[in-house]
């Protein structure tokens, strides 16, 4: 072979590489974002979870406050 033929055929193997290499590296990065917005939505849920009790206990704070004030 001439080493033209060479050097292109290396120009396209090397191409073929870059290219797997950007769709793997694109594929990583999209499964980066889809496992942080899985974790973000757990924790938003997670949040969420937290306020309602929060909001149950300070419900239930108020009552009891109530009942108390009613006593004295």
């Amino acid at each position: 072979m001439c080493a033209c033929v060479k050097s292109s055929h290396l120009y396209f193997y090397s191409s073929l590489y870059n290219t797997a290499c950007v769709k793997q590296s694109s594929h990583a990065s999209g499964m980066e974002v889809i496992d942080r917005l899985t974790f973000l939505e757990q924790r938003v849920q997670m949040q969420d979870d937290e306020i309602q009790l929060l909001k149950i206990n300070m419900t239930d704070v108020l009552k009891r406050l109530n009942i108390s004030e009613e006593n004295h």
